[in-house]
């Protein structure tokens, strides 16, 4: 939210029609989070605003450049590393850095609809969906106030209901997770595993509410947590008024999947949304920008099935076979890296993906190249100015050995 508030602002001297605002997965590892790697962690807001303002004039842009060149900083890292790079920045619940960051994030979400008032533009203000079901912890951490006894007990139990899910006794794993959680229930991993139970046994909503447990706990902060889409629903209520439109899209996104708890149909990983992932939450975003637009434009619209549209849109994106088992093929090796490696769900996850391929592979003929070829072509006469759909043309023609093209 640092980053996006001036982004923001920026945006109030172009004029736009509408503002949609869906942020939260990087708060704590973002600049100036509570888990960064990027200088310093939750610093007060005061002080980042005022590093900000002095970052953006020349003389401090010199000076920050000279500093480099005289000394290297051995804490901030050279490269992206993905986000293995915050695994030593472990964060409690109650971290105080945490709170400090979660209500930095309340004021700079204030400013940002303020701005957008200020403008005259209406915000599209949305809570965020993360993987809850097939995202097991990154890391977890014991209560602080453990001691040796408690920490014996609780591993007891740990392992005996952990024997007994394996075996598919759901409701006796329960029996020995409730246990372990009577003696420490902040260990976000078996409330995972409490969570999974309770969907095998049918119980939606326990499930839901120790799957948001165990991600509210994640040591590894890296989804937007209950707090973080409190925080934004609150927001909606008090600028109700003035011109932010609320839309809770990770309720209405739940609703879309089997047994209503988001996962691997939506979420590549922890958070990135898979193709169907993003057309309903583009849908759902689009149905709320709908109403706020005149009747001069919704009256010329047609009702068309939701499959046709969902057709169309892979149309208009060049969405060709080759490219869907390239993006299940980055997913697969994204998560065969750490943290992910480190997962209880890592191993099934990896299945997914490989079945996931292994699927488009059987959608794949002889005229598949040729069709693939055609729709990028389709889709740049409709739309030449699209980068983004010439990028993946230039690597599927570079994998056909098109070089030339």
């Amino acid at each position: 939210s640092h980053v996006i508030l001036p982004i923001a602002k920026d945006c109030a001297r172009h004029d736009g029609d509408l503002w949609v605002v869906y942020m939260g997965n990087n708060e704590m590892v973002g600049p100036f989070g509570a888990g960064t790697v990027f200088g310093q962690r939750a610093p007060p807001l005061n002080f980042v605003r005022s590093v900000l303002a002095l970052k953006s004039t020349r003389i401090v842009q010199l000076m920050e450049r000279l500093l480099k060149a005289l000394q290297r900083d051995a804490a901030a890292p050279e490269s992206w590393e993905g986000i293995d790079m915050f695994s030593k920045n472990l964060l409690r619940h109650d971290d105080a850095g945490r709170l400090r960051a979660y209500e930095n994030f309340k004021s700079n979400l204030d400013d940002i609809l303020l701005a957008g008032q200020r403008a005259g533009i209406p915000v599209l203000l949305s809570t965020v969906a993360v993987n809850l079901k097939d995202c097991s912890p990154f890391s977890s951490l014991h209560s602080t106030v453990l001691d040796a006894g408690q920490s014996s007990g609780w591993k007891n139990f740990y392992q005996e209901g952990a024997a007994r899910e394996a075996a598919g006794s759901f409701q006796s794993a329960l029996a020995a997770y409730s246990d372990a959680a009577a003696i420490d229930d902040q260990h976000a991993e078996l409330q995972f595993r409490i969570g999974t139970c309770h969907l095998a046994l049918g119980r939606r909503d326990e499930a839901v509410k120790a799957f948001e447990q165990a991600r509210d706990h994640d040591a590894l902060a890296v989804r937007a947590d209950t707090r973080i889409n409190r925080i934004i629903l609150d927001a909606m209520e008090r600028h109700a008024g003035d011109g932010v439109i609320g839309v809770n899209a990770a309720r209405d996104l739940a609703d879309k999947v089997k047994a209503g708890i988001p996962g691997r149909q939506l979420f590549y990983d922890h958070v990135h949304l898979t193709l169907p992932g993003n057309f309903s939450l583009a849908r759902i975003l689009a149905a709320k920008v709908e109403e706020a637009l005149p009747d001069s434009i919704t009256a010329s619209g047609g009702e068309q099935p939701i499959e046709a549209e969902a057709e169309a849109c892979e149309r208009r994106l060049a969405v060709t076979v080759w490219d869907q088992k390239r993006v299940w093929d980055v997913a697969l090796q994204r998560i065969s890296v750490a943290p992910f490696t480190a997962q209880s769900s890592h191993l099934h996850n990896i299945q997914y993906c490989r079945d996931r391929m292994k699927e488009v592979d059987s959608r794949t003929t002889a005229e598949t190249p040729a069709s693939d070829r055609q729709m990028y072509l389709n889709a740049l006469s409709r739309k030449p100015g699209d980068w983004q759909v010439r990028w993946n043309y230039a690597q599927f023609l570079e994998r056909s050995g098109s070089l030339s093209e």
